[in-house]
């Protein structure tokens, strides 16, 4: 199973992102950072967004369990209205766009789910499946893939962005995604 840790943030069109490579086992300990596959990514270049039908399954996981302590809201930033939406369901909506027919999940804390199910109603918002978080960040994940029955020896792409980051480029989660399936994995970094 491929891994993308994906962040998404920098979206200036003028800037070269870099993609790292890693390997994920499904434990902790095991990522392996493989520098000598670092590759340059020029966003200018035109792609195509048709993924060949062999390409392996996609899955998202959209990871919004934070308390978003830092951004000083009542709420935490994910649940914050952008353009009169939750950026949340802009991070989802956005994943949704850029890889059609991907399989998601969104991961929350438990304590948030009947706040995140006033705001999908209210703004009438088709909730993928909903993961509770753990502790971590990497628990969190961890929850999720074990939630959707993926395992290291699980064929595949997962690809995972923060909810808090709401404006992910398309055409730079489509890259990551086809860098992932020619490589153990893929991260944008610049």
């Amino acid at each position: 199973c491929k891994i993308i840790n994906s962040y998404l943030t920098l979206q200036t069109s003028h800037v070269k992102k870099r993609f790292c490579n890693f390997a994920f086992d499904g434990s902790h300990a095991s990522w392996s950072r493989q520098a000598a596959t670092l590759q340059t990514y020029n966003p200018l270049q035109v792609m195509n967004t048709d993924r060949h039908p062999s390409a392996p399954p996609v899955t998202a996981i959209i990871v919004a369990g934070g308390t978003g302590s830092r951004f000083g809201a009542d709420i935490p930033k994910q649940y914050c209205l952008l353009k009169g939406r939750p950026v949340l369901m802009h991070a989802i909506d956005a994943m949704r766009r850029a890889i059609p027919g991907a399989r998601l999940a969104v991961v929350i804390s438990r304590e948030m789910e009947p706040l995140w199910h006033e705001l999908c109603t209210k703004h009438r918002f088709d909730s993928p499946q909903v993961v509770y978080g753990g502790p971590t960040r990497w628990e969190s994940v961890a929850n999720a893939l074990r939630a959707l029955g993926i395992s290291a020896d699980s064929t595949g792409i997962v690809a995972i962005h923060d909810g808090a980051r709401p404006i992910p480029s398309p055409d730079m989660t489509r890259r990551v995604i086809d860098e992932a399936s020619l490589h153990h994995g893929a991260i944008p970094a610049t």
